[in-house]
């Protein structure tokens, strides 16, 4: 879908433009890994949600999901910039 390529190529930018945190974007099965039941399936199929995205942390790997505390605020930061590019160009 061209909207939600375009939303999330802009996400990744106005992340990027806090720290220099380089993201990929994509649909979740393709961009990093397989999986069913998510909260993205949730969001489209219990809620009836027009949009549904995943973030994952910056860490790439080294840590797994627990990020070290130095990054836990940065991360925050980029995230929120992300969201707010986000919410701010939806439909």
């Amino acid at each position: 879908n061209t909207e939600y390529q375009s939303l999330a190529r802009g996400a990744v930018a106005a992340i990027k433009a806090v720290y220099g945190t380089t993201f990929n974007y994509g649909p979740i099965c393709t961009t990093i890994y397989k999986t069913t039941g998510t909260s993205v399936d949730y969001a489209f199929d219990v809620t009836g949600a027009d949009y549904s995205f995943t973030l994952e942390l910056r860490d790439t790997g080294a840590n797994g999901f627990v990020l070290p505390a130095g990054q836990i605020l940065p991360s925050g930061v980029e995230a929120w910039a992300g969201v707010k590019y986000l919410l701010a160009n939806m439909k």
